[in-house]
């Protein structure tokens, strides 16, 4: 009886929770910066997917509607499958198979741009190469003679209401209130009933969503197939408990030459917070300007030097500011007591100390390449050794790569100076490509942890009309933590 009992409580459950409102402001709605992860990947093919949906008639044939669910992304050696609506409203699915056998299936005669909730079916039928669309259980379309196997894999966990690609650019652009997928055909009968129903039909259910509001969402089938709810801006709660901290100035390129005013937001940020976070220095990754004009290095000059008097700075040279430029705008002159040395009397290789919390720090910037190699090297490696009681930080341009691994420049940087020496605690740098803060811990030559970073927020800039951001490092008053 308890079983039972514990059945008819699920199923009443369920059906509650499918019969869902008719306000257009119910639902669920979508952007970029937020995704709806499945946990696991599908472990069956779904050949049928359901979903209510609304989507806004903006008067564009050209209106991108979105992905609806799938695991669309640019590597074709991923097996994927979407099911989504591309411009105009026309509803469409697209997969690629173990035998690399792409299909992209577009129901050009049907347009879901109505401003009104619409009870969407997309069917896939593998024996009789179609595909069926299907309208508040109405057939509108089908398209025939598909390139279409079971060799389809879903290799990757599938999304709802956006996909894995870079930036999420894919995301569904109006609301989505329910969705379920099957993996079998349904039947005309079958959807037609479905679009009244208050529950999903259970039979060859593959997952089923109520989207009712923001937030994790629990598979309904009972598959497992639950929802992650990720937003890339979060609310963190704020660090305490810390002595003093670094900020971390990632690649300024877009917003020197695109957002200058974002640019001026970023040192108005540090300069009103230096007291408020216990800022003891802050670090640059280099590539200062995008197209190395006079224009971008008179916005760089301009913002940098507000720092003057107000917190201790370092920066490095990147692979878009030209030596030229660089030398012409930050001249040694303009440094005379605030670098304690220099590779060649330029600021292309300089190293500054500072204490803070009775710890002794060395920062060793190193500019792109840091040419000539040998010599700078022997160069870096020396200052080094002259300060065994401080904690080295080396900073340059191009060291890990995206995917937190050193590229050819941070392999000859490690071999020939950071595994070298027993107190170099820190590498950081920028340049590569990606949103995330990458750290890669490798042991030095006398077993010293070295924490290696790459910081670069310079695509997000981009992406989200330059953001701004700086990374911030906090520590401990003994600098272990």
């Amino acid at each position: 009886m308890k079983k039972i009992l514990t059945l008819v409580l699920a199923l009443a459950l369920l059906c509650t929770l499918w019969v869902c409102p008719v306000s257009a402001e119910e639902g669920v709605a979508f952007e970029s910066t937020v995704t709806y992860t499945m946990d696991k990947p599908f472990s069956k093919v779904p050949l049928t997917m359901e979903a209510t949906v609304l989507l806004p008639d903006s008067g564009d044939a050209y209106s991108l509607g979105g992905t609806i669910v799938g695991n669309y992304s640019k590597f074709l050696s991923v097996d994927h499958q979407t099911f989504g609506v591309h411009s105009a409203g026309n509803p469409r699915i697209t997969f690629n198979d173990d035998n690399r056998s792409n299909e992209t299936i577009t129901f050009t005669k049907v347009n879901i741009l109505s401003n009104e909730w619409t009870h969407l079916t997309l069917v896939l039928d593998p024996i009789l190469k179609q595909a069926h669309c299907y309208v508040n259980g109405e057939l509108k379309e089908t398209v025939s003679n598909l390139d279409f196997s079971t060799d389809v894999v879903v290799d990757a966990p599938s999304f709802v209401g956006g996909d894995p690609r870079e930036n999420n650019t894919n995301f569904f652009r109006g609301r989505i209130k329910n969705v379920a997928l099957y993996s079998d055909v349904r039947t005309a009968q079958e959807i037609a009933a479905d679009v009244t129903a208050t529950a999903p039909d259970t039979d060859n259910l593959l997952a089923a969503y109520v989207l009712d509001s923001a937030g994790d969402k629990k598979d309904l089938s009972g598959n497992g197939y639950d929802l992650s709810y990720t937003a890339v801006w979060v609310d963190a709660p704020p660090v305490e408990d810390y002595a003093y901290s670094f900020a971390i100035v990632g690649d300024t390129q877009y917003q020197t030459d695109r957002y200058p005013e974002v640019l001026t937001g970023v040192y108005d940020w540090i300069i009103d917070n230096v007291k408020s976070q216990k800022m003891a220095f802050v670090l640059g990754m280099g590539d200062m300007t995008d197209r190395d004009t006079d224009e971008e290095w008179a916005r760089v000059k301009k913002e940098v030097h507000r720092l003057d008097g107000v917190v201790p700075y370092s920066f490095v040279h990147g692979n878009h500011d030209s030596v030229a430029g660089f030398n012409k705008t930050f001249p040694l002159s303009d440094y005379k007591g605030k670098v304690d040395g220099t590779h060649d009397g330029t600021m292309v290789n300089t190293y500054q100390t500072f204490s803070v919390s009775g710890q002794k720090y060395l920062v060793v910037n190193l500019g792109y390449q840091y040419t000539p190699v040998d010599t700078v090297a022997t160069w870096a490696n020396e200052v080094i050794a002259k300060h065994p009681d401080h904690q080295v930080i080396i900073t340059t341009h191009s060291y890990l790569s995206g995917e937190g691994q050193r590229n050819e420049q941070g392999e000859r940087l490690w071999d020939t100076i950071a595994s070298k020496h027993k107190n170099v605690v820190m590498v950081l740098s920028g340049h590569s490509d990606g949103d995330d803060i990458q750290l890669l811990h490798s042991i030095g030559e006398q077993g010293n942890i070295v924490c290696q970073f790459m910081i670069n927020a310079q695509y997000t800039d981009l992406t989200y009309d330059g953001t701004g951001i700086i990374a911030m490092f906090y520590f401990s008053e003994d600098g272990k933590n």
